[in-house]
């Protein structure tokens, strides 16, 4: 097992954390669905929802932490799989 550090960037005080990532194998783990909200068109779409009222943001589990701390930084956001995502914003 491998120890890799991720840095985590806390947008609201510009603060930066190590988080500590462990993994099994320093393969890349590639997802296209989270790595689409890797892009600067879904920063954007974030910025935009950040001053709707009534915003709410589901993010994708396996979408990196840095892109989950950057949504939640800026809209409320609830994290879920792909399987349990209707009954999850439902429940809202």
């Amino acid at each position: 097992m491998r120890v890799y550090t991720l840095q985590v960037y806390k947008l609201v005080l510009g603060e930066t954390l190590q988080v500590g990532v462990f993994r099994m194998s320093a393969d890349h783990i590639g997802c296209s669905l989270a790595e689409a909200a890797e892009s600067s068109a879904y920063l954007q779409f974030l910025n935009e929802a950040a001053v709707t009222p009534k915003s709410l943001h589901v993010i994708y589990i396996n979408t990196s932490l840095e892109t989950k701390a950057q949504a939640h930084a800026l809209v409320p956001t609830i994290t879920c799989t792909s399987s349990n995502v209707v009954q999850t914003v439902l429940q809202v």
